[in-house]
């Protein structure tokens, strides 16, 4: 019998978003590997289901496939008398109802298979570009990202991934700390994406330096994370990203044309290379002086203090 995905995260089968991403910050949290009895295998099938389960075509295939296998396993057609079967010693013939099912699982199967082959010709229809047009768009040099005053004395360095649901909670929370210590500290983004488990989380740290590239790094950086959900479990991101380029007034087709340079993964690899010798644990992290440091000690230690304290997230 096929594992229950509801089950696993402790919700029924008509839970809200909401509801399952309750339930997935909470059994994740049990599982992480950086928890003493973690698991990682545990950890990456909780957070495959949570993905799933978010989706609405993606949950609306696997109801479909869980509905046909329990009809299989509860009807009558596969519970058959064992001493009836020694007697003849005949073939079990599949009965007409589950000959129907098994047209219905394979039709899925193909319609999956198709589905992914028209996506990734999409998607590369997607990365084509017009070279007249990319070579008439201005761009600068790809640069450090910095929110809040550039000559504060102090600079605290974010380790982000644009597709980790923690860090697309904890981003309003420390801009809002920027603006709140204004003048004492300034934060810098860097790239830290989590490729094993965010499959789309590469490709986006791309499109927000090829933003970045035409003046518009923060404005793509807000709208990836307000839009998580929607561009995250996509087959093929980038059509997602030339929208927001389009909606940020960027021309999309240079946005494309950068994404996919050279310069710029050397970029995003090279800031995920440095989290890796730091050692970071997962996103968000944060790094004072070049070491990690939790954000409430870095304000406690280092800023003129005013109540306030940073919601932990699950780290992933």
């Amino acid at each position: 019998m096929s594992k229950n995905y509801y089950e696993i995260l402790g919700v029924n089968s008509n839970a809200t978003k909401l509801e399952i991403k309750k339930a997935f910050k909470k059994i994740a949290k049990e599982h992480h590997p950086d928890k003493k009895n973690g698991d990682e295998g545990k950890f990456k099938e909780i957070n495959n289901i949570y993905h799933i389960l978010l989706d609405d075509e993606k949950r609306k295939e696997y109801n479909l496939l869980n509905s046909i296998n329990n009809e299989e396993l509860n009807g009558k057609d596969l519970s058959l008398d064992v001493n009836e079967i020694r007697k003849t010693k005949k073939p079990i013939k599949m009965s007409k109802k589950n000959r129907e099912n098994k047209k219905i699982r394979n039709g899925i199967i193909i319609g999956i298979v198709a589905l992914l082959v028209i996506s990734y010709f999409v998607s590369q229809n997607d990365k084509k570009v017009d070279p007249i047009i990319v070579e008439s768009v201005e761009v600068s040099e790809p640069q450090a990202h910095i929110k809040g005053d550039i000559e504060a004395p102090l600079t605290l360095v974010e380790y982000s991934d644009f597709q980790c649901p923690a860090c697309a909670s904890a981003s309003p929370q420390i801009l809002a700390l920027v603006d709140q210590f204004e003048g004492q500290f300034n934060l810098e983004y860097r790239h830290f994406p989590l490729r094993s488990i965010h499959p789309n989380a590469q490709e986006a740290a791309q499109a927000a330096e090829a933003a970045g590239m035409q003046g518009k790094f923060w404005e793509m950086h807000d709208v990836l994370f307000e839009k998580q959900d929607e561009w995250s479990q996509s087959f093929n991101p980038t059509r997602y990203f030339k929208t927001y380029a389009e909606e940020l007034g960027l021309n999309a087709e240079r946005l494309v044309f950068d994404l996919e340079s050279d310069k710029i993964k050397e970029i995003v690899n090279a800031q995920f290379d440095e989290a890796t010798e730091l050692q970071l644990p997962g996103t968000p992290s944060f790094v004072f002086n070049g070491e990690q440091i939790d954000v409430n000690t870095f304000i406690a230690e280092n800023l003129a203090l005013e109540a306030v304290v940073v919601e932990e997230e699950i780290t992933e």
